[in-house]
C-alpha cells in the first residue's frame, strides 16, 4: 500500500514539473512578444501625435486634419491614414517596395512581428486603381487589422494628402489566401473603386478575412 502511494506522489511531482516547464516555456515565448506589442503600440502613438493636427471652428468637418508635412519627413513611404470608426484602426498606411517589408517591420522601419498597415506594391500611391489592397496583421492584443473581425460599421475613411476618401463596406468575407481576389485588374475604365482590407485568420496560414468597401462619390 505504501509503495503504491509513493508512486501516486512520484507521478504527481513528475506531472507538476512538466506542467512547470511548459509554463516557463510559454513565459518565454509571450514576454518578448509582449514587448514587441508595446513597443508597436507605442510607435504608432507617438505617430498620431505628430500626425494629428487640432482644427477649430470648422463645421461638418473631421475634428482633426493630418500633417502630411511631418508624415512624409517621418517616412516616404506613407501613403494615406486609415480611420475605423469604433475600432482600434487607426493608422498609417505605408507602400513599399514589395509585400514583405512591412510585413515585419512598423512604419519606422523597426523589426516587429505587429508589421504596419500597408498597401499592396503594385497599387497606385494615390488609390486611382479599380482595386486597391490593403493589409494589416490581426494580432492577439486586439491592434492593427484585428478589429476588422467585429466591424460592423457600414463605411471607413482613407485620409491622403489632397482628400478624404469615403467607402462604403459591401462585403465581409473569409477568402483563400491565395484567392483570385488579389489579382490586381488592369487600369481600364471601371464604374467604381474599391479597397479591400486583408487580414489573418488565427491559426490558419491558408485563409484570409477581407472586408471590401466601395468608393462613395
Amino acid at each position: 500500500m505504501q509503495t503504491k502511494q509513493r508512486a501516486v506522489k512520484v507521478s504527481a511531482v513528475l506531472v507538476f514539473l512538466v506542467l512547470l516547464l511548459i509554463f516557463m516555456g510559454a513565459i518565454r515565448e509571450i514576454v518578448p512578444q509582449m514587448a514587441e506589442y508595446r513597443a508597436a503600440e507605442q510607435v504608432h502613438q507617438e505617430i498620431r501625435e505628430i500626425a494629428r493636427v487640432p482644427v477649430e471652428d470648422v463645421e461638418d468637418e473631421e475634428p482633426q486634419s493630418i500633417d502630411w508635412v511631418a508624415l512624409r519627413l517621418l517616412n516616404p513611404d506613407i501613403v494615406g491614414w486609415i480611420v475605423m470608426d469604433g475600432t482600434g484602426i487607426d493608422y498609417p498606411i505605408v507602400r513599399g517596395q514589395d509585400n514583405d517589408w512591412y510585413l515585419h517591420h512598423t512604419v519606422m522601419g523597426e523589426r516587429n512581428s505587429s508589421g504596419s498597415i500597408f498597401m499592396d506594391h503594385r497599387n497606385d500611391t494615390g488609390f486611382f486603381d479599380p482595386h486597391t489592397i490593403i493589409y494589416g496583421h490581426d494580432m492577439r492584443n486586439g491592434t492593427m487589422f484585428a478589429g476588422l473581425h467585429g466591424f460592423t460599421g457600414e463605411t471607413f475613411r482613407i485620409y491622403t494628402h489632397n482628400q478624404v476618401l469615403e467607402y462604403e463596406v459591401f462585403s465581409r468575407r473569409t477568402v483563400a489566401a491565395d484567392d483570385v481576389l488579389y489579382i490586381i485588374p488592369s487600369l481600364e475604365e471601371h464604374e467604381e473603386r474599391i479597397v479591400s482590407l486583408s487580414t489573418c485568420v488565427f491559426r490558419r496560414d491558408d485563409l484570409r478575412f477581407v472586408m471590401q468597401g466601395r468608393l462613395v462619390e
